[in-house]
């Protein structure tokens, strides 16, 4: 028997360029024999290998003399076949199964071979790499991160921004930045642009998420050219299309895939050694000038995706599951509803207060004086909020704010409730950019007593205010885009993720290890506010002038302005105070109590100094969206020309070009929100 590195020897000592021209068969042979019987040589290099060394000669003859010459193919009958040289015979060496002379066959040889000049033969044919498109759910803490979206170049753009842009690229530390490196990195996508990428939220720096999702199209483990097997005594039936690929990592796919050839080290692709049933192995090549791969029956499971990726991405950023969707699915506008929760600490707001001003917000309103105005993308700022309400969490339970117990202290267990953990979840199809963070920065001013629910009422009426006064929005770190839904009509889930065990353990396993880093590291924290309350004391001289001195400066502040609901006299019963001597020593604990009735104040993040609060009607105003509109085309100190060009570019595409009819409109979110999972 010979192997396929002797063979191939052998035709390359008798042939000049024998390893271009006979290669291709001697492989094939070997692919589907395993070993090569020095009898099948022959076989292998009878009429397809002599009338292929008859046209290379034929090639050649005519090159060097300039004449047309026919040149008619052998197929075995009635023409005598190429001159022998039978003094250069192909003999086994080393050959453990000894051949008969017969087995011996000499092999064509011609002069007029162009050895500088080989002929090309068609490679072997990879199988394709199959596509598919596929919805990720992920979460991550974005508090370590410049926020969720990467800082790609424009399309086309001058040197001067050229060099801003890469400066900003590669200081990049998005979240979308560590994904797509994890994405190129498995080899799952080929290139961002190609992906048909799309995501359902666009958080800012700090925020985080735990049901965020993207939509791509990832490479599949079934590749293309892959056939479902036959009905009726048919070997193999039609192709695999996208509808038949698996659902999960955890679902076989029984079918007739195309089987990857390896590649050597010097780029030459051989067969494989190991050996295979020729009836779980069929050779699709009819066309031998056309090398088509061999197909292989096999059970193939798709790619684990969440596994994968998961090896890849920080600690940070964890994929929970995935799901295929239609390829008309879009993260974005398929979305039927996002959840946002913003965390907060409970202390001294009035909780009934803020549900009052939040109820008002729900339904269909313009929010252009909750949110930050960017007329070179939105020219439609209406949104509706579906619900929304505030949550008390504590150790002991977990309810709504009408389970809760008043935070004004009626229940006489005030002390217990200062620390208790909130949040607010609002729940709408779409949101404005920092729409929420300007939500709760007024819900805060009206749990302090600094506005009333009211200024709710003012803030939606834009025919009144159409111009956004002016206030800081609430903290980024707190906000988590909690959940992003695809319900159906029918109420169902229209993209229903898979999730493993092994994956969810891992995610929970590195979950646990933070929290109790958090939590333990609280714990020290609130040791130390302890250990104040108990243990640290102070004269009663010392907190007497603290108090006087707090009641100064609000009397001072409230010469100029409304100051919301601060004490502007001392509460303390005059009855008592003249027992108590100025040198007596009390506890902090206590201290904290009497300042707490007396002034109304408690130790909080904002520290001593008490900020100076003018009510938002009386406040500045920003400019109304119609005069943001006229400014892209009027003359500014402020912007230089490329930036006033840049922004008109960026209105005429997204508001000009792109501007709908409401039918369209309704007919293009109706369309999307069809759009799910396979």
């Amino acid at each position: 028997m010979m192997d396929y590195a002797m063979a191939k020897e052998a035709v390359c000592n008798v042939i000049p360029g024998g390893d271009e021209i006979d290669a291709r068969d001697v492989i094939q042979y070997l692919l589907m024999r395993g070993k090569l019987r020095t009898k099948d040589l022959a076989e292998a290099m009878s009429t397809e290998a002599r009338n292929e060394f008859r046209l290379i000669k034929a090639e050649a003859e005519h090159q060097e003399s300039g004449e047309t010459k026919e040149v008619v193919a052998d197929d075995g009958v009635g023409m005598e076949p190429p001159a022998m040289n039978k003094s250069r015979s192909l003999e086994p060496a080393n050959d453990s199964c000894s051949a008969s002379q017969s087995d011996i066959i000499p092999l064509p040889v011609s002069s007029q071979l162009p050895q500088h000049q080989p002929q090309q033969q068609p490679q072997e044919q990879q199988p394709q790499n199959r596509y598919r498109h596929v919805a990720l759910l992920f979460h991550y803490d974005g508090a370590s991160y410049s926020g969720f979206a990467q800082n790609l170049p424009p399309s086309s753009s001058t040197s001067t921004s050229a060099n801003t842009t890469s400066a900003s690229a590669t200081n990049d530390n998005s979240i979308e930045r560590s994904l797509f490196a994890a994405l190129t990195k498995s080899c799952l996508i080929s290139s961002r642009k190609e992906a048909n990428y799309s995501r359902a939220g666009r958080t800012d720096r700090g925020v985080s998420a735990w049901g965020q999702v993207v939509a791509l199209n990832l490479r599949s483990a079934v590749p293309l050219g892959a056939l479902l097997p036959g009905d009726g005594g048919e070997q193999y039936g039609r192709e695999v299309t996208e509808a038949d690929l698996p659902g999960g990592d955890d679902v076989p796919l029984d079918c007739w895939a195309p089987v990857r050839m390896k590649k050597k080290k010097n780029n030459k692709s051989k067969r494989g050694k190991e050996k295979s049933d020729p009836q779980s192995v069929i050779n699709n090549n009819d066309d031998t000038s056309q090398p088509k791969p061999l197909l292989k029956r096999r059970q193939i499971t798709e790619l684990s995706y969440t596994r994968i990726l998961n090896n890849i991405l920080p600690p940070t950023i964890r994929i929970l599951g995935w799901c295929p969707v239609t390829p008309s699915f879009s993260a974005r506008f398929s979305c039927s509803d996002r959840t946002y929760r913003y965390h907060f600490i409970r202390r001294n707001l009035n909780l009934s207060a803020m549900d009052e001003a939040l109820q008002k917000m729900v339904g269909r309103h313009d929010f252009r004086n909750l949110c930050k105005m960017n007329v070179e993308q939105v020219c439609n700022f209406e949104r509706v909020i579906k619900s929304a309400k505030i949550v008390v969490a504590t150790d002991a339970k977990r309810g709504s704010i009408d389970d809760a117990v008043s935070a004004n202290g009626d229940d006489g267990n005030h002390q217990y409730h200062y620390h208790d953990t909130c949040h607010f979840e609002i729940i709408g199809q779409a949101f404005l950019w920092h729409q929420i963070r300007c939500i709760v920065s007024v819900l805060f001013m009206v749990g302090k007593g600094l506005e009333s629910p009211d200024i709710v009422d003012h803030l939606l009426d834009v025919e009144t205010n159409p111009g956004k006064p002016s206030y800081p929005m609430a903290d980024e770190l707190p906000l988590v885009l909690h959940r992003c839904s695809y319900g159906g009509t029918d109420g169902g889930d229209r993209v229903p993720f898979r999730r493993s065990v092994r994956d969810l353990w891992r995610v929970a396993c590195d979950l646990e290890k933070r929290w109790e880093e958090m939590t333990l590291a609280a714990a020290r924290l609130r040791d130390g506010l302890d250990s104040l309350l108990i243990e640290a004391t102070v004269t009663r001289g010392d907190l007497e002038t603290y108090v006087r001195e707090v009641l100064e400066e609000r009397r001072k502040k409230s010469r100029r302005t409304s100051h919301g609901n601060l004490l502007l006299t001392d509460r303390r019963d005059e009855s008592t105070a003249g027992a108590r001597a100025t040198s007596s020593v009390i506890s902090w604990g206590d201290a904290l109590r009497e300042i707490d009735s007396r002034l109304g104040v408690r130790p909080t993040p904002e520290g001593q100094k008490e900020p100076l609060h003018i009510p938002l009607l009386q406040r500045s105003r920003g400019t109304t969206y119609e005069e943001k509109v006229a400014s892209l085309n009027a003359a500014s100190k402020d912007d230089s020309e490329e930036t006033k060009k840049r922004r008109r570019e960026r209105y005429e595409e997204n508001i000009v070009r792109k501007r709908k009819t409401t039918e369209e409109d309704q007919a293009f979110y109706d369309h999307m929100l069809s759009q799910g999972g396979r």
